[in-house]
């Protein structure tokens, strides 16, 4: 096999990997189309340099993936954000998800769900969710002003192939105005599939401006909703507040 071809068979393993989280190797050869040895050696040495972590049977990427971006768009969540989301979720075990506004939905940037060991369904970088039925996409929703809202709805109708009434109605209809999630500064909404629930914050730069949401899922079946409240907002609100210092800090340096 030549250089080229095993880099090139490399870079595919690692696109399956990371198009969807806790493939095993009879799973990802099969999309790969390589044979399992093949796949097998090459996920090794993608395990070997850090860019690939096997849990059980399963493959996941690792925030070093993200990071090969770096120089094609501005990462910031590569060494400004991922630190302190690693650290989170491995202090609350529970899996964590940092997402940021995008083009009306709300796009996971970086998550813990491969090192947790309360993951139902996992959730993968890139995911994109939506703005008006999550608690990320609501809590960025209310922190952001009125016209940065009406822009983030406009984007959510377009994207999603809706009329903007219908997706005003759908916030609308949430159960939580903006005012009551800005007072207490998150949201909890539950997740789709009726076993968990989901707790969010803002990440607000030093502008004023919701640049992510910094996330939470618990199985509901662990502990009442207001435990899941008492033990897990403040860590998620000192680690948003901790992630939005070190991003301002990074942009004055830059600037």
């Amino acid at each position: 096999m030549s250089d080229v071809e095993s880099v090139r068979r490399g870079l595919e393993i690692l696109r399956v990997v990371n198009e969807e989280v806790g493939l095993t190797l009879a799973e990802i050869a099969t999309r790969s189309e390589l044979s399992r040895g093949t796949a097998y050696r090459m996920l090794y040495t993608l395990e070997i340099a850090g860019f690939v972590e096997r849990h059980g049977v399963g493959h996941y990427p690792t925030h070093h993936v993200r990071c090969l971006s770096h120089g094609y768009d501005d990462d910031w969540t590569c060494e400004a954000a991922g630190p302190l989301v690693r650290e989170l979720g491995a202090q609350l075990l529970w899996p964590i998800t940092l997402s940021e506004p995008s083009f009306g939905a709300a796009l996971v940037r970086d998550t813990t769900d491969s090192s947790s060991p309360f993951v139902l369904n996992a959730t993968r970088i890139g995911f994109r969710m939506s703005m008006v039925n999550t608690a990320s996409g609501r809590v960025l929703l209310a922190h952001s002003s009125e016209e940065q809202r009406k822009g983030l709805l406009d984007q959510h109708a377009t994207a999603r192939n809706v009329e903007v009434e219908s997706a005003s109605r759908a916030v609308a209809q949430c159960g939580r105005t903006f005012d009551t999630i800005c007072e207490r500064g998150y949201d909890v909404l539950p997740v789709q599939n009726g076993r968990q629930t989901a707790i969010a914050v803002p990440v607000i730069n030093d502008a004023g401006t919701p640049i992510a949401a910094l996330a939470l899922r618990y199985f509901n079946a662990a502990m009442p909703y207001t435990e899941a409240l008492r033990r897990f907002v403040d860590p998620l609100q000192h680690t948003a507040q901790q992630i939005a210092r070190e991003v301002d800090r990074r942009e004055r340096a830059f600037n």
